[in-house]
């Protein structure tokens, strides 16, 4: 939850005041005309309806939790439909399907502790951020994706690695994470409250605090 708190910091200088002369006023016709060739023509519609669209659930400071959830939510419905229905292509071999024993156990658990506590955090803290009004441009957009998911995975691949290395780690931590023998979605999910504020971490701290992303990459690069 600290690493969210501060997903999203972005802010927009206010606009100017313009007197009630003529030569003010087309100031601010040149200003607004700058204004608009700045802005994306791509990105800039899609964001000005999610600013008035989702706003304030948005600009809560823990949307990027909730775009987290739904992701995580959606991948494991999807190919926990697969696994009911023996889908043997999304298996290597051996082709071993997890019981619905195994994936109720895991689900239910990550279900109520990860809907729980967003619903709890929504209600009793909310917080809400000044979000950019300004898109941010195709280039940058696909530039700041890019980095997060090249920094992203190689944090993550060290954090694997490491939790494999050292013994305590690996036998008191890492173990939870292996305690499933039969690879599934929900099974990817069940790890250690500590591994899992860690993995976490690995996948916020390059768009928040490395290249200070713009919220909108950001929120696409968690989904």
């Amino acid at each position: 939850i600290t690493f969210f708190v501060l997903s999203s910091q972005a802010t927009m200088s206010a606009a100017s005041i313009s007197s009630a002369s003529s030569t003010a006023t087309s100031s601010g016709s040149t200003s607004s005309t700058t204004a608009t060739l700045a802005s994306d023509p791509v990105l800039q519609p899609i964001w000005d309806w999610v600013l008035s669209h989702g706003q304030p659930f948005v600009s809560w400071w823990l949307f990027p939790s909730v775009v987290g959830l739904v992701a995580f939510f959606v991948t494991c419905f999807y190919f926990t439909y697969l696994d009911l229905t023996k889908n043997e292509k999304t298996k290597t071999p051996p082709r071993v399907f997890p019981t619905v024993k195994e994936i109720l156990v895991a689900a239910i658990p990550q279900t109520i502790i990860y809907i729980g506590g967003n619903t709890f955090a929504f209600f009793s803290a909310p917080y809400y951020l000044d979000l950019p009004q300004e898109a941010p441009s195709v280039f940058r957009f696909c530039w700041e994706i890019v980095v997060c998911f090249l920094a992203g995975d190689f944090l993550i691949y060290w954090e694997h690695r490491i939790m494999h290395i050292i013994p305590f780690l690996r036998n008191h931590i890492h173990s939870v994470h292996h305690a499933y023998t039969r690879p599934f979605s929900w099974g990817g999910g069940w790890v250690h409250p500590l591994e899992d504020l860690v993995v976490i971490g690995t996948q916020v701290v390059t768009p928040v605090f490395i290249i200070d992303a713009h919220p909108l990459s950001f929120w696409v690069f968690i989904y």
